[in-house]
């Protein structure tokens, strides 16, 4: 972020970086836009609660929940995608000194490499959805780049670019903008 930061200055370029620290996000994430499978009510209901609109304002959102999951439209196989919708079927944890287990229907389990992969998978296809939007607004950030393991200009000279459009840890981020003036960083 530093070196954009920099560039950007050096270059005399307006740039802007949003930083985003998603809160509860393994938590909150809806599986089955990952695995795909039935979309229980109450994930349904904790979705209209968390956002604060009505059922019919959240249809758009619903109808892409039941349109291809992101495995299926990876093309992994019907059968593996079963076997991972069943291994997200009646979940649940549970607390030292409590008798009872909580079951569960939203989320994944951090630090469970599987639940990581999961969560991962489902905030890659996201930020690849942001960055076309960014592309095509005219704000993503490209640059040169030699093939290789860094981020130099290539030594032949030939203009090759690498869109860079965030930089990731889990879940947080920067999303790097860069525009002719300010107010086009900031506009859209």
């Amino acid at each position: 972020v530093r070196a954009f930061l920099a560039s950007a200055a050096h270059e005399r370029a307006s740039a802007a970086v949003l930083f985003a620290d998603l809160r509860s996000a393994y938590y909150r994430a809806v599986r089955e836009t990952v695995l795909g499978g039935e979309l229980h009510a109450d994930v349904i209901a904790n979705l209209t609660g968390r956002l604060g609109v009505d059922r019919d304002a959240l249809q758009p959102l619903l109808d892409a929940l039941h349109g291809a999951s992101l495995l299926e439209q990876a093309g992994v196989r019907p059968h593996t995608q079963r076997v991972l919708q069943d291994m997200h079927r009646d979940t649940w944890f549970g607390i030292v000194g409590c008798d009872t287990a909580v079951g569960t229907r939203l989320g994944t389990k951090p630090s469970d490499p599987f639940g990581d992969m999961v969560f991962l998978y489902l905030l890659a296809a996201r930020l690849a959805e942001l960055e076309r939007r960014l592309d095509a607004l005219g704000l993503s950030v490209k640059l040169p780049w030699s093939g290789g393991r860094t981020l130099a200009a290539p030594a032949d000279g030939q203009a090759r670019t690498v869109a860079l459009c965030d930089v990731s840890f889990a879940d947080d981020f920067a999303i790097l903008l860069s525009a002719p003036s300010p107010h086009e960083c900031v506009e859209h």
